[in-house]
């Protein structure tokens, strides 16, 4: 059963983390034994939050609020420059994450509160791991 994926949004080798996506990422389907059309859709969602710990302010959520980033010699550009934010005295309030959602033929669509991760390779891979399990789609077809 070949896979077929349709990426909205590339990922690359220093962008792994869900912090720089948002909206629709990809699109996974294939055609079951049955032939059913399987549908993964994958999608960064969540609002994203972080502050000075010592001032306590804002500094950024989507865009950059007050001093921003200071502390960051060249700024926000990579997952190492994520790593680095607590160190700096900066927290997240909130981040966002990978959710995925369901379907069979294009009909009512699922997704499931504990079905996220944070790092991009891992939402790819499990959106072809899901794909292809038999087990879950048997089940999804009958909620």
């Amino acid at each position: 059963m070949e896979i077929n994926k349709e990426i909205y949004q590339d990922g690359d080798k220093e962008h792994r983390d869900s912090f720089w996506y948002e909206g629709h990422i990809a699109t996974f389907s294939m055609i079951d034994k049955e032939r059913n059309t399987r549908n993964v859709y994958i999608y960064a969602e969540g609002d994203i939050r972080i502050y000075n710990k010592r001032t306590g302010n804002l500094v950024y959520d989507g865009k950059e609020r007050n001093e921003g980033f200071e502390r960051l010699p060249n700024g926000l550009k990579t997952d190492k420059d994520l790593a680095k934010l607590e160190d700096l005295d900066y927290e997240w309030g909130n981040n966002n994450w990978f959710s995925f959602e369901y379907d069979i033929n294009g009909g009512i669509r699922h997704d499931f509160l504990d079905d996220f991760c944070h790092e991009y390779d891992s939402a790819i891979e499990r959106a072809e791991i899901a794909l292809k399990d038999e087990h879950f789609w048997k089940q999804l077809k009958e909620i």
